[in-house]
């Protein structure tokens, strides 16, 4: 994989199962001996307990990679919230963004952050000049235009469509149009996962093309979820907390057909 310049290695790992249990050190070591650009850990915490999801995080922080990443955090019985997971984090030099992605201090997705120059995309997040990006292997995601696509994960179905000289898609989609005098509700959760707040130009503009949105974000606010800032809706420590379910429910709006 070196030689082929792949410069990132992906370590998917189940959180349930801990660090003694697994061959982790002698992977990261492995991967070390090949000068991978960077690193990233994805955990997987929807099976894992407290204590067992704490062992994980102090063991990765030892060997600080670039991104640590929680998936299924929000079914975990008894998890920390995501405020406190983030106040931990922030005192190892860990900063958040989304609702799972916590990203060493000075990584270049920070930078995209500070400078507004941010997208969530299927596959976590990107540079918004993004054109296209070409997924390869099994589960694989890529981008085309203003078209997304992802592989099959199942190996017979994937060797079957390559030996039938078809691509092995599995599912495809259409990114919402980006045309600001119709701004979708999708725009507004790119807005809180990548910078968690929304410009009150975008908000007021969107609900008043849709009375759905204007409940959601009245309802946000009286319950503290969101407090203005200049210019800003921003997210509260609260908020944060409830930032998945507050998407969704932007996401469930169907607006002027979006």
């Amino acid at each position: 994989m070196k030689g082929l310049h792949f410069d990132c290695f992906r370590l998917t790992i189940n959180a349930a199962i801990p660090p003694h249990k697994q061959q982790f050190s002698s992977i990261l070591t492995t991967a070390s001996d090949f000068h991978f650009g960077e690193w990233h850990c994805c955990l997987q915490v929807n099976q894992a307990d407290p204590d067992t999801l704490d062992h994980w995080l102090t063991e990765l922080i030892r060997y600080q990679p670039a991104i640590i990443e929680l998936q299924g955090l929000q079914t975990m019985e008894g998890a920390a919230t995501l405020s406190q997971l983030s106040r931990r984090m922030s005192s190892q030099h860990y900063q958040l963004l989304a609702d799972r992605f916590f990203i060493i201090q000075g990584h270049k997705l920070l930078q995209l952050r500070q400078s507004k120059a941010l997208q969530y995309t299927p596959w976590g997040m990107a540079r918004d000049s993004l054109i296209d990006w070409v997924g390869i292997g099994l589960g694989a995601l890529g981008k085309f235009g203003d078209g997304y696509y992802q592989n099959t994960d199942s190996i017979h179905d994937y060797r079957q469509a390559l030996d039938e000289k078809h691509l092995p898609v599995h599912c495809t989609g259409l990114f919402p149009d980006h045309q600001p005098q119709n701004l979708p509700p999708w725009q507004l959760v790119n807005q809180l996962l990548c910078f968690h707040r929304v410009h009150l130009s975008s908000c007021d503009l969107t609900i008043k093309l849709c009375p759905e949105l204007a409940k959601l974000f009245q309802n946000a606010l009286s319950m503290g979820w969101l407090t203005r800032e200049s210019d800003y809706l921003v997210l509260t420590t609260q908020g944060l907390d409830h930032l998945r379910y507050f998407c969704d429910s932007l996401q469930a709006c169907r607006c002027n057909g979006h």
